[in-house]
């Protein structure tokens, strides 16, 4: 999938958002509600600029997918805060993943993906031999399936690593209790350090989740994780990955490589 291909995923962006409504709510966030409407209006104008000039020769490959992969990153967050049905957002996350991918962007392209269901596109993704990163990064590379399987810590350095830690071999053998107990801790640490900063919509700033637990949490519910087995406010924190609601897959069985 080379330029075509590209062209391809800006004209899928630009179809999509055609289409897109202003979701009914309830927002998930405080003011979320607020900034769908503005995005919505803002960002077609801004792809179809992007594509008139990555069709027209003037604009490179890298920097058109980076267009489309942060637009799509600000429209799966907004839509997700602002109240929008979660196979709705989770399509823009599949769009992220796919413009991630085509921009070089492995890893980030490895988490949307998760949270668009697209299963297909993380199994296709190349090898990242050399991946380094914060400890959440390697665990969520080797519970995706990344290839090659990192190597991590033998032992925590305390309790935020030692619940990643968990997670690394609990979702893989599909330990449902350790996984949310873990999930519970980092969700019960992050909401502490944000106080209930976390509850509000902020502008301009995305994703307006916490990425990495809710990227875990998705992976988990892939392989079964039952929404009981954590706590009320857990799934709060962690619904962009919980919830179930997602869209068809954009490519259900195999996915083409950004060439």
């Amino acid at each position: 999938m080379g330029s075509s291909g590209l062209t391809d995923l800006l004209d899928t962006f630009l179809d999509t958002i055609r289409s897109a409504q202003v979701p009914s709510g309830p927002a998930r966030r405080r003011g979320g509600d607020s900034l769908v409407g503005e995005v919505l209006a803002r960002v077609p104008a801004a792809i179809e600029f992007v594509r008139a000039q990555f069709v027209g020769g003037n604009l490179g490959a890298i920097d058109a997918a980076n267009y489309v992969a942060e637009s799509a990153m600000e429209l799966t967050s907004v839509l997700f805060v602002g109240g929008a049905p979660h196979p709705t957002w989770r399509r823009w996350a599949g769009l992220a993943a796919v413009g991630s991918w085509h921009a070089g962007a492995i890893q980030q392209a490895a988490q949307y993906a998760a949270l668009g269901n697209e299963w297909a596109l993380i199994r296709a993704l190349p090898e990242l031999p050399a991946l380094r990163g914060a400890l959440e990064d390697l665990v969520l590379w080797r519970v995706l399936g990344g290839v090659p399987q990192p190597a991590l810590p033998a032992t925590a350095t305390g309790p935020l690593d030692h619940a990643w830690l968990s997670l690394a071999t609990s979702i893989p053998a599909g330990d449902h209790a350790t996984t949310a107990s873990a999930l519970d801790d980092i969700a019960e640490a992050w909401m502490l350090e944000t106080d209930d900063d976390w509850e509000d919509a902020h502008r301009g700033a995305y994703p307006d989740y916490f990425l990495p637990g809710c990227v875990a949490a998705a992976a988990a519910r892939h392989r079964g994780l039952p929404h009981a087995l954590v706590r009320g406010d857990t799934y709060r924190f962690l619904e962009a990955g919980l919830a179930d609601g997602a869209p068809d897959a954009l490519y259900p069985d195999t996915c083409p490589r950004p060439g």
